[in-house]
Parts: C-alpha cells; structure tokens; sequence
C-alpha cells in the first residue's frame, strides 16, 4: 500500500523591510553594548532621536538609480569596523564618553555599509551626528536632550511626509552571506572593548 508523499509546507518569507529593521534592531544592540562612561540624563534623547532618524530615512521613497557596488560597501564596511576597533584599542572607551560615542557609531556604520549597502546607508547618514552630539557634556542636558529628540523627530516625520513610504522594490534584500563578517567583526570590537584580549 503506497502512502500519500506529505505534502510540502511553504515557507513564508519575510518582507525585505522587516528584513530590513531587524538588521537595524542587531546595528542598535550592538551600538548599545560598547561600554560607556555613565552618560549624561539628556544623552538617551539624542540616541533615539538619531535612531528613530535613521529607520525614517531609510524607509522613506526615494527617486534614485539602483547601483549595487559590492566591492565599494565591503572597503566602506571593513574601515568602519576598523575605526571601531583602533578606538576601543587606543582609548578606553568606559572613560571617554565621545570616544565611546565614536566607536559605537563607527562600528554601526561598519555594520550598516556592509548589510545594508552604500547607498542605503547614505540614506542615513544624516542620523549619525545625533548620538555624537548627545555624548558631548554641554549637550547632554535634559534640556538640550529634549531639543535634540524633538529636532530628530521633526526631520523624520517631515521626510515620511513628502517622500511618502519606500515601495518593496526600493529596498535591497539582504543575503544571510552579508551578515557573518559584520556580527564576527561586531562581536571582535565589544570583546576589544571590554577588555578580554588586553
């Protein structure tokens, strides 16, 4: 008696833009884990005003040719993991609150350049300075820190407003390949920098 072969069970697949945010939820967890001297009570505003920034940014339409330059991201990723790791090599990052803003940001767009892709990542460039300004003692007040995240949060939802969302085919899906050299890298800083090769 010949039995029925199952049936196979399709796999969904994931949208790319959910592809897309949780890259961007692992370039934030490692952002978060380079240790850092106690940051000042406005720092946080500046961190998710700039990530918030950041996913508007990259999620909103844009009027530009699709050019994949594989080579171009991998030399702009390895010098941002680079620059991560002479940093948390050169400073200790628990102490010096920009140096510690610094290699976190360079490591981010290491990771950033490297998934996601040169153009992509320009498209959030513009974020990047938000963290850096937030780690700067002057800029660190509650104050300032509200300013920071209310500026962040306008520049967003402006963009989103007159570019409207990015469509499917915008976005560049991203290849499980693209993400063993930047978590090995990530993983290689945040050991540098906690002290366990020293």
């Amino acid at each position: 008696m010949n039995t029925p072969s199952p049936v196979p069970v399709p796999v969904p697949h994931l949208p790319v833009t959910v592809h897309h945010a949780l890259v961007f939820v692992a370039v934030v967890c490692a952002w978060i884990a380079v240790p850092r001297p106690t940051a000042p009570p406005g720092a946080w505003m500046w961190d998710v005003g700039g990530l918030v920034m950041a996913v508007f940014l990259v999620l909103a339409r844009r009027r530009q040719p699709r050019i994949d330059d594989r080579d171009l991201d991998r030399i702009l990723g390895s010098g941002g993991l680079l620059t991560a790791a002479w940093i948390v090599v050169e400073w200790d990052v628990s102490g010096h609150p920009f140096a510690s803003g610094a290699a976190a940001t360079a490591l981010a767009l290491g990771c950033m350049f490297w998934t996601l892709g040169t153009r992509e990542t320009c498209w959030a460039l513009p974020a990047a300075p938000a963290p850096l300004l937030g780690a700067v003692p002057a800029l660190g007040s509650v104050p300032a820190g509200t300013v920071g995240l209310v500026l962040c949060l306008l520049v967003a939802a402006v963009t989103l407003i007159r570019r409207g969302p990015a469509p499917q085919e915008q976005l560049d899906p991203i290849h499980s390949l693209r993400l063993i050299v930047p978590a090995l890298a990530a993983l290689a800083v945040l050991l540098l920098a906690r002290g366990w090769f020293r």
